[in-house]
């Protein structure tokens, strides 16, 4: 216990007599894969620099109907039912805040290795599927106590990931790499660009489903044998375990 006292005291010593570490901040926004994101970012010295914000997507969509949307049957309960062209609502839903360390080889370069993690509820796509014939909403998916169906003719889903975090919460780690320094001395605006990849692990679908009493939640529905996808998840699910991301951000140093 001494040892460690001794230790933390030392680095906290340390760090006091560093004149570089914590006496800037500057204030970023930056748009890119990752959506709209907003960040402090602050000097640990003059190898690295931490970036700490949150991101959104602002939920931006797009509807295919028509002939793009979806053809489903009219009467879900009925083997031989004609089929009908329904809107289908897409929208981005990643929001999360992150936490990012640029590392780099000099004191003066601009060139920098990221490393660092996206924290959030996992979820980064939305579907909508819109004006379903009324006997979706009478006919649903039975999932454990909640029960899948339409509610005003239409049914929500998502497309979440967890990484390496658990259901209901996201931890997606990031490594990646950049040029640009969101502190520098010298200049009151910089400006950053940053290349790499979070991980974020299998995808799976989720739909919003309710219980007898009325309560909501958002249900597991990808290795349910009555829709059938777990295997088209399996196939081309593995194509987005890895998130790509190109993101370009301004700063403006406060202090």
């Amino acid at each position: 216990m001494k040892r460690m006292i001794l230790l933390l005291t030392g680095v906290a010593l340390a760090l006091s007599a560093n004149a570089q570490v914590f006496n800037h901040l500057s204030l970023g926004i930056g748009a890119g894969l990752d959506g709209t994101s907003f960040e402090l970012g602050v000097p640990l010295g003059g190898h690295v620099q931490l970036r700490a914000g949150y991101g959104t997507a602002f939920g931006l969509g797009y509807t295919l109907s028509g002939n793009d949307g979806i053809r489903l049957p009219e009467h879900p309960d009925m083997d031989d039912s004609p089929e009908v062209n329904v809107p289908l609502k897409l929208s981005l839903a990643r929001n999360d805040a992150r936490i990012l360390f640029n590392i780099y080889p000099s004191r003066r370069a601009a060139f920098h290795f990221t490393f660092g993690t996206y924290l959030g509820a996992g979820s980064f796509f939305k579907g909508e599927i819109l004006n379903l014939p009324s006997d979706y909403n009478n006919v649903g998916l039975e999932m454990g106590d909640y029960i899948i169906k339409a509610k005003n003719n239409k049914i929500r889903t998502e497309l979440r990931a967890f990484g390496v975090g658990s259901p209901g919460f996201a931890v997606q780690p990031y490594a990646g790499l950049g040029f640009g320094r969101p502190v520098r001395t010298d200049r009151r605006v910089t400006f950053s660009f940053d290349l790499g990849a979070a991980y974020q692990g299998l995808p799976s679908l989720w739909a919003l489903g309710r219980k007898s009493d009325g309560k909501e939640a958002y249900v597991d529905v990808s290795n349910n044998k009555e829709i059938d996808i777990k295997e088209v998840v399996d196939e081309y699910g593995k194509y987005m375990n890895f998130l790509p991301i190109i993101n370009f951000h301004l700063y403006v140093r406060l202090f």
